[in-house]
């Protein structure tokens, strides 16, 4: 949502003033928030192949992010007014594919198949 994806840069510019007047190194964690974030993003996304002049074509859509077995660390360093994003991310997805094979000769198709994710 837009309120979660405000949340996160305004707890920065919070850090960042805090941290530019004290002068020291600050760094702020944001990898619960990077996770969810990445989750809404992902689910629901969807890819769909198609070559020029045949006849087939294959789609993959992604279920959802499989955050027992994801990692995300997301974190910004503040020191004055210079600021530094680290993150390290290590993501699992449920998906489900498909795909529609055909012959160009027109006798005889081909049939779909499934996918499983991970």
């Amino acid at each position: 949502t837009q309120a979660s994806e405000a949340a996160a840069p305004t707890a920065l510019a919070r850090s960042s003033r805090a941290a530019a007047t004290r002068g020291y190194l600050r760094e702020v964690d944001f990898s619960h928030w990077a996770a969810g974030w990445l989750a809404e993003k992902l689910r629901g996304l969807t890819h769909t192949e198609r070559h020029a002049g045949e006849s087939h074509c294959a789609t993959l859509v992604v279920k959802g992010l499989q955050p027992s077995q994801s990692e995300v660390h997301a974190s910004v360093k503040l020191k004055g007014e210079a600021r530094a994003l680290f993150y390290d991310l290590t993501l699992v997805i449920a998906w489900e594919g498909s795909a529609v094979l055909r012959s160009r000769g027109g006798g005889g198709g081909g049939g779909g198949g499934g996918g499983g994710g991970g």
